[in-house]
C-alpha cells in the first residue's frame, strides 16, 4: 500500500495530554483542547495522504480508468482486419524510424 513511502506517526496517549493541559487549565477545557488537537492532527494527516495520492495519481479511479482504456485498446486491436493492422504497424515503424533518424541527427551536448 505504501510503496516505499514512510509513514510517520506520533502517538501521545490522551490521558497524558489531558494531564499536561489540565495542569494549566480546568479539566473541561483540557478535554476540549485534547479533542481539537487529536481531531485536527488526524484531519491534517488524512489530508496529506489524500493529496499525496492525488499528486502521484495513485487513486482507485485513475487505476480503473487506465485498466479500462487498456482493455478498450486491446479489444479494438483484436477487431482490426489483418490488412489494416499491417498498415498500422507499417506506419508505426515508419514513425519510429523517422524519430530515430531525427534524434541521431541532433548534436549531442
Amino acid at each position: 500500500m505504501w510503496k516505499g513511502r514512510a509513514a510517520f506517526s506520533v502517538y501521545v496517549p490522551p490521558h497524558r495530554l489531558t494531564h499536561r493541559v489540565a495542569s494549566v487549565q480546568d479539566t473541561t477545557t483540557a478535554g476540549n483542547v485534547v479533542l481539537v488537537v487529536l481531531v485536527g492532527g488526524l484531519t491534517l494527516a488524512w489530508t496529506a495522504t489524500y493529496v499525496g495520492r492525488v499528486v502521484s495519481k495513485d487513486m482507485t479511479y485513475v487505476k480503473q480508468l487506465d485498466a479500462y482504456e487498456q482493455a478498450v485498446m486491446a479489444k479494438r486491436l483484436e477487431e482490426l482486419p489483418e490488412t489494416e493492422l499491417s498498415q498500422l504497424l507499417g506506419e508505426v515503424d515508419a514513425e519510429r524510424l523517422r524519430r530515430e533518424k531525427k534524434d541521431s541527427s541532433k548534436p549531442q551536448e
